[in-house]
């Protein structure tokens, strides 16, 4: 007794709204899932049962009032009956009337016994079925309804969650043991058998009546009958086959049970389906195992998504999700967007549409709510720095259509550069997305020029060692122009690659410019080529072929300052804004880093060298902390050797020995920052390298490097190029020697010795 009231009591505490079971929000997860599970099975049950009433209403009033006429076949006939009393009748009077009285009574009376034709028989025993089947159907389908909505209501009218999940469960698992979804798929089945009964008895009926008529509803029989099995097995072999009977089911088990079904997995063997495996497990497998066919089916899907998307705000929402893809490790769905930056339709290409969604923050209504068009503005950038940075594995195609890089795979080029420096100037709030895109699109697009050149010197070198041209340069023959007009694309070249190294030169190029410029150079570089592989001419094209070298390697230096360039323009911001660092700043940093090439005979300018350290010199600075993968990345660039001038050296140095000494590193670290002092003391032939062990002479590097270092009144006067270098024009000059000096290499050049 004294049991049963503390658990009452127990309850009533359980049961007071002050209780909260701490389960309940687990119990509230299962129910979620449960309720949209058992909500989309109970539409779909009711759809399927409204649908299966109507028919079965309908087709048992057809059969009805066929049945109407057949059933009289089954029992005699009462008209036959009197028109055979009244036949003998007739036969009687007439042999009374020929006065036989005798022979009239004694004829007898002619009683024929009832015949049941087969074909009635038969017909109406299948009517009767089809019409008993298609009443079952209703039946069951009522039943059906009346199930579903007793499962649902069950499961819902308490308002605990842990009691409406726990009946839930209950409910679910009696769903499941007595096989209520099979019932449910069996029920369509005795419609289909119905309808079979129904057009069988039809051919027996009109067998007995016309033979023409019946053999043709026996061609619609065989036809039917055949079609059905058809698509009862087709889903079992082709899984994406939306036709399927109830039958179906049933027939993936027998034949799975046989071992006759087989799929191919993602490496292209033949293996059975497992003992397990259901029809729509196999289905869904089928559909997400990898393999070159799904890839082909994304991107149909994605190409038809991307058409549908002609509102800005729906593409916005797409776009939005691209950073998050090219960071996941999903080979496939990177490779899908690779196809979708160079689709050849304008409504699907990413590499058209994203510059032209960047563009639509320059509308009016939406840069009259800064905060919408910053959002979108910030989607794009993102989205084209990492559809820029995104890396995929060679291909399998030939390695000269696949080792360089052209116009044709770039996936922005410079029309999107001028999008986001005018969006950038126009939307605020949007600068450190800015920066890093513009830095990886500028990158990229030096890179395609570099190949190109790398290309097109592979050509010149193989001419000169086997004296043949490629087949493709011999198809662009251009015989009347090129050598007429080979001198003045010489001096045009020369005009446009001093033009392109002044401008590298200055402090703030203008790169929209200069990437027109340096397509004209190439473009004329190709122009020389074409003139030599047209001409017979040998001094000609001895001529044209040194000369072209001479400029490529000069226009490959002018390209590695813009590189250099870029980089520096990089490292420059990060010290604007210490607490808000660019996008993604050390993965964009180390994408500039691993293209900077510096070359002993063509090394950086000495402004761009000037404008490096300074920018060294603030991005180290006591007052700003860069995160040590951004603070690495700098160190490597210094261990490449960027810096030859012994003044931007000494700069350097005393940089990065300020930084050693306010800075806690481990050994290697430690050693790898000393490594970077020694490459800059191999510049200035000046050795002040001090062990760690040895504060006293930290002391004076700390003051050497407070003399080097501009206070931060002078900064905003005067610039690093002006305070390491006197004279602008003696830091110009350098450059156009050592122009100057490879293209009068030209002039002499060693004469090529030609076999007869």
């Amino acid at each position: 007794m004294e049991g049963t009231k503390a658990a009452n009591s127990t309850n009533d505490h359980m049961k007071s709204p002050r209780y909260e079971d701490p389960s309940a929000k687990i119990w509230n997860a299962y129910l979620s899932e449960a309720e949209r599970y058992d909500n989309a099975l109970a539409h779909k049950w009711k759809s399927d049962m409204d649908a299966i009433l109507i028919f079965a209403g309908l087709f048992s009033a057809s059969v009805t009032a066929f049945l109407v006429e057949s059933y009289r076949n089954l029992i005699p006939d009462t008209d036959d009956k009197m028109i055979l009393l009244l036949s003998q009748i007739s036969e009687k009077l007439s042999v009374i009337a020929n006065g036989d009285q005798l022979a009239a009574t004694s004829l007898p009376v002619a009683t024929e016994p009832f015949s049941l034709p087969a074909t009635a028989l038969v017909c109406n025993i299948l009517w009767y079925l089809s019409l008993s089947f298609s009443l079952l159907c209703a039946l069951f389908a009522t039943l059906v309804q009346q199930w579903t909505r007793n499962y649902i209501q069950a499961s819902g009218h308490h308002s605990t969650p842990q009691r409406r999940a726990r009946i839930s469960a209950f409910l679910y698992q009696g769903l499941d043991r007595f096989k209520m979804m099979a019932v449910v798929e069996i029920i369509p089945f005795l419609l289909h058998l119905s309808l079979l009964f129904f057009l069988a008895g039809l051919f027996a009926y009109l067998l007995a009546i016309n033979d023409i008529v019946a053999y043709l509803i026996l061609g619609i029989l065989v036809a039917c009958t055949v079609i059905y099995t058809l698509i009862t097995l087709l889903p079992t072999f082709c899984l994406n086959c939306p036709y399927r009977t109830p039958l179906s089911p049933l027939t993936w088990n027998i034949l799975r049970t046989l071992r006759l079904i087989h799929y191919r997995d993602a490496t292209g063997r033949k293996r059975t389906v497992e003992a397990d495996m259901g029809m729509k497990d196999a289905r869904e497998h089928s559909a997400t195992e990898i393999s070159s066919e799904r890839d082909e089916r994304d991107f149909s899907a994605m190409c038809w998504t991307l058409e549908s998307l002609r509102d800005d705000n729906a593409l916005e929402s797409f776009v939005e999700v691209i950073p998050k893809v090219v960071a996941s490790t999903d080979y496939s769905a990177k490779l899908l967007l690779h196809r979708l930056l160079g689709h050849d339709s304008v409504t699907i290409r990413l590499g058209y549409r994203i510059p032209r969604l960047l563009m639509s923050c320059m509308d009016k209504q939406l840069r009259a709510e800064n905060a919408i068009a910053q959002k979108r503005a910030t989607t794009c950038l993102s989205a084209i720095w990492s559809l820029t940075m995104m890396s995929l594995p060679r291909s399998q195609a030939p390695v000269a259509q696949n080792l360089f890089l052209s116009r044709e795979t770039l996936r922005f080029d410079e029309q999107t550069l001028k999008h986001i420096d005018t969006t950038g100037k126009e939307v605020s709030g949007i600068s450190d997305f800015t920066i890093s895109a513009r830095a990886v699109v500028a990158r990229t697009l030096l890179d395609m020029h570099l190949d190109q050149l790398l290309k097109l010197e592979m050509e010149v070198l193989s001419f000169i060692r086997t004296r043949r041209w490629s087949p493709e340069r011999l198809e662009l023959h251009k015989v009347h122009v090129a050598q007429t007009h080979s001198h003045l694309v010489l001096k045009r070249i020369r005009v446009q690659l001093l033009a392109l190294e002044d401008s590298m030169f200055s402090q703030r190029p203008h790169w929209s410019g200069e990437y027109m410029r340096m397509d004209a150079i190439r473009q004329y570089l190709e122009e020389l080529v074409d003139a030599a592989a047209s001409s017979s001419d040998k001094c000609f094209i001895e001529s044209m072929v040194y000369g072209t070298l001479n400029h490529i390697r000069v226009f490959r230096s002018v390209l590695n300052q813009a590189g250099f360039h870029l980089t520096s323009d990089f490292v420059s911001r990060l010290s604007r804004r210490p607490h808000e660092l660019p996008y993604e700043a050390a993965n964009t940093l180390r994408r500039l880093f691993l293209q900077i090439n510096p070359e002993r005979e063509s090394p950086f300018s000495v402004p761009s060298q000037t404008s490096f350290a300074a920018a060294l010199d603030d991005a180290l600075s006591l007052e700003i902390r860069l995160p040590e993968s951004i603070a690495n990345l700098l160190l490597g660039i210094l261990v490449r050797g960027v810096i030859s001038d012994p003044s931007c050296a000494v700069k350097a140095k005393s940089v990065v020995q300020r930084y050693i000494q306010v800075s806690k590193f481990d050994a290697a670290n430690e050693a790898a920052w000393y490594k970077a002092v020694d490459v800059l003391e191999d510049v200035t032939g000046v050795s002040t390298t001090v062990s760690p062990e040895s504060p006293t002479l930290d002391i004076f590097r700390f003051h050497m490097y407070t003399d080097t270092r501009l206070d931060s009144s002078s900064k905003s006067v005067m610039s690093s190029r002006q305070v390491l270098i006197p004279s602008p024009d003696v830091a110009l000059s350098a450059p156009r020697v050592v122009l100057q000096g490879l293209l009068k290499a030209r002039d002499d050049r060693v004469r090529l010795s030609w076999s007869s």
